[in-house]
Formats: structure tokens, sequence, C-alpha cells
């Protein structure tokens, strides 16, 4: 009993709170006017990452997206290719076909609640997201339109 008291107390001091290091970094990011323009810089470069991922996934045919209020990820309706009558049982089967067939990874919304759906981050450089945009208009446009 003594161990477990012990170890609960480290365990709440060692979990409950953010790193010190992590503390530092958001001190400085708070006061230094110098992080400002870097702020700046990539709130510029996530609203031109989401307007091309936004673009793009509307090309794509039987998928429906919606623009986020504030995220770094995008959740696409793809309800229309899953179940009776289409390839794709599921969310999860049509995310990991994507990921077998042109190597884009994204994450079932089941996963969050929200069969039908796929998440798809843009928290990377414009350059990957092109091409994942092509990736992905190769691979819906191999589909049948959708239900």
């Amino acid at each position: 009993a003594p161990i477990v008291a012990a170890a609960s107390r480290l365990q709440g001091h060692v979990t409950s709170g953010a790193a010190t290091p992590s503390q530092i970094a958001a001190l400085t990011a708070l006061t230094d006017p110098s992080c400002d323009a870097a702020v700046e810089g990539m709130h510029l470069a996530f609203t031109r990452r989401r307007e091309l991922m936004l673009a793009g996934l509307a090309q794509l045919p039987g998928v429906d997206t919606f623009a986020p209020d504030g995220a770094f990820y995008l959740y696409v309706d793809v309800s229309r290719h899953l179940g009776p009558g289409t390839r794709f049982a599921d969310d999860l089967a049509l995310g990991t076909w994507l990921l077998e067939q042109e190597m884009v990874a994204t994450v079932p919304g089941t996963a969050f609640g929200t069969p039908g759906f796929l998440r798809i981050s843009y928290a990377t450089d414009d350059e990957s997201l092109r091409e994942g945009l092509v990736r992905l208009q190769r691979a819906f446009a191999s589909l049948p339109t959708g239900r």
C-alpha cells in the first residue's frame, strides 16, 4: 500500500501538467514580439493549404467537402461510395484502399463517431498536398460515381 500511494503521488505530478519546455515556449510565444511574424506566416500558409485542398477535393466525384472554421484537416463525406451497390463496405475499407492503391493516408470518420467520412490532413507542404490531390483524383476517377 505505501508503494502504491507513493507511485500515485508521483504519477500525478509527472502526467498532470505541461512540461517545463512547453511552458517556456508558450511564454515566449505570448511575450516575444518576434513571434508574431512567425504566427502570421503559419496562418497564411495554412489558409492557403486549406483553400488548395478544398478546391482539389471539390473535384472528386461523389464526395462532399466542408470548409472548417479552424483545424489543419478536412472532413470529407464519402458516404455515396460506401455500402450496398458500391465497392466499399465502410469508410475504413475505403481509407485502406486509398492507402494501398495510392499511398494516401486518411483517417476513417468511424474513429470519431462519424461513419461515412474521411479526415484528411493538410499539415504538410504545398507540393505534397498537390501530389496527394492528384492521387485522390486518380483514385476517385476509377470508382463509379457513387449512389
